[in-house]
Parts: C-alpha cells; sequence; structure tokens
C-alpha cells in the first residue's frame, strides 16, 4: 500500500501539512509512503528515521505518473496540477490548501479553489482527519471516457 504526499515545488514553508504528516507516519507504518517535500518540508531528519519512507524534492514527472498510478492514497496541496493529475486516473486527493495567514503562500487561492471542488466533490478535506483514518473511504471514480479536467473547468467558467 502506498501513500502518496506532494507538498508542491514553491519555496514557502507548509507546516500545516508537515505537522499532520508528521502525526500520521507512526500509525500508518504498514504503508509505504512516498513524499515530494519540495522545499517545504523542515524537518527531513524525522521523514529519514523511517524505513517505509522516501523522500525527495523533486519529482520526475514519469516517476510522478508511476506514483499515481501505484498509490493509494494521495495527500497534496491545493494545486492544480497535483489534483486533476489524481482525478484524471479516478483517484480523489486528500487535499489541503496553502494559507496566505499561515505564511504558506502569496495569497488565499488555494484555499479558493480548495472550498470550489470540495463543494463539488471532487477532494476530500484533509483536515477532517477521520476521512483519512480508513482507507476504505477512499473514493474512487468512473472516469472512464471522461475528461475530468476539461468538466472542472467548465464548471469554472461556468461559476465565472
Amino acid at each position: 500500500m502506498i501513500i502518496l504526499v506532494l507538498f508542491g515545488t514553491i519555496e514557502w514553508k507548509f507546516k500545516t501539512l508537515e505537522s499532520f504528516i508528521q502525526k500520521k507516519i507512526p500509525h500508518f507504518d504498514n504503508y509505504n509512503w512516498i513524499i515530494q517535500a519540495g522545499f517545504s518540508f523542515e524537518n527531513l531528519e524525522y521523514l529519514n528515521s523511517f524505513q517505509n519512507v522516501e523522500v525527495f524534492n523533486t519529482i520526475s514527472t514519469d516517476a510522478l505518473k508511476f506514483y499515481y498510478s501505484k498509490a493509494d492514497i494521495i495527500i497534496t496541496h491545493c494545486g492544480t496540477g497535483s489534483i486533476f493529475s489524481a482525478l484524471e486516473i479516478g483517484k480523489i486527493p486528500f487535499v489541503i490548501p496553502r494559507l496566505f495567514q499561515n505564511a504558506e503562500h502569496v495569497d488565499n487561492h488555494q484555499e479558493e479553489l480548495f472550498y470550489y471542488l470540495l463543494g463539488r466533490g471532487f477532494i476530500k478535506d484533509l483536515r477532517e482527519s477521520s476521512n483519512f483514518s480508513n482507507v476504505s473511504n477512499l473514493i474512487d471514480i468512473d472516469v472512464s471516457g471522461k475528461n475530468l479536467t476539461k468538466k472542472i473547468w467548465r464548471l469554472l467558467k461556468h461559476d465565472a
């Protein structure tokens, strides 16, 4: 079983997600964790102390596609690329937005996108940790013959 975690690649710390991951890793020791930490994770020594954790600053496009396909759970910041990549292969990611008030981004565009996508069922709220406590809560969606990215962009344009 694999948990893929994507912090994104911007050079802002992401303490909210870092704190969550540090609390969860010991309780999910039967999973292999693949963590794309970017420049956001300050306590890499902690992550590297676990046998079941692999940490990368960045991941190549091909490797990322492989990890998406193998992941049982995808946890990500509220970046469109990360979210849409999961949706396109039929996986609803657990998402947490970077927030301006936490000095995690330049503004709150991730929070705005987060609530939009959450309200339409495209993502799960990582902050509701009860959602994450049991893998059976992971929802796979049928994307055969559908392009969810186009569907989401149409919704975004329609609601604007």
